[in-house]
């Protein structure tokens, strides 16, 4: 069940669109937790998982150490809102735009997932991407060029592992660019996440053996790069 609604409009020379919305949706289709399997007989569930895939008939049950299916047993819910701003000014230099983006988002379990996932999931399914994503930029034409600087931000957002909590601060990083058109020659010049910005290091038991950063994390973790581009036309 999805629900939105929206407005447009303008405060002087200032364009703006505002959405909210809310989408429910009911037994979900998901991976539950996996679950652990072993021969020790001192391994508790994981021992008692592998008694069950024996008792199954399930061929190789000694070599397996983990298990997972998919199941729709239980709901979730998102809701939130989106906000876009322009807002123009021309003069002799040329014309320059400046720009907002805003989205804000909440997740939550709107049925009892427990049996499915585990503390770990739960936790990480409403915490652990942002809930809020900001874009400032501002772009400027003049003649055959076009400079552009942006701003992108992540707010705060939590990673549980084995009990174990850390909080990611809100975190910016900025791109710049430099467009060139010529006839039918377009050249770039640009650097992502000037600044060379990075995510906090993980601490918590999701990194390992040389990987330092959370890979399933939305925000960039490769560093500052610089680019040249160059296109043509014909």
């Amino acid at each position: 069940e999805n629900f939105s609604f929206g407005i447009t409009g303008s405060l002087g020379a200032i364009d703006f669109t505002l959405d909210y919305y809310t989408i429910d949706v009911s037994s979900i289709m998901s991976a539950i937790s996996s679950l652990p399997v072993s021969t020790d007989p001192d391994s508790g569930s994981a021992y008692t998982n592998y008694l069950a895939l024996e008792a199954a008939n399930v061929s190789g049950a000694s070599g397996i150490g983990a298990v997972s299916w998919f199941s729709s047993a239980y709901d979730v819910s998102v809701s939130g809102y989106d906000l876009v701003a322009t807002y123009p000014i021309e003069s002799d230099l040329g014309l320059t735009e400046f720009g907002l983006t805003l989205g804000y988002n909440e997740r939550d379990f709107e049925t009892d997932p427990s049996v499915f996932v585990n503390a770990e999931g739960r936790a990480d399914y409403v915490n652990y991407n942002p809930n809020t994503r900001m874009i400032l930029s501002l772009v400027h034409g003049w003649e055959n060029y076009v400079l552009m600087l942006r701003g992108s931000y992540w707010g705060e957002s939590e990673n549980y592992n084995g009990g174990n909590i850390q909080v990611h601060d809100p975190l910016w990083m900025t791109d710049a660019e430099l467009i060139y058109t010529g006839g039918e020659i377009t050249i770039s010049f640009g650097v992502r996440n000037l600044f060379d910005e990075y995510p906090a290091k993980g601490t918590v038991g999701d990194t390992c053996c040389g990987r330092v950063y959370e890979s399933g994390s939305v925000i960039p973790w490769t560093g500052g790069h610089y680019f040249v581009k160059a296109k043509r036309e014909f």
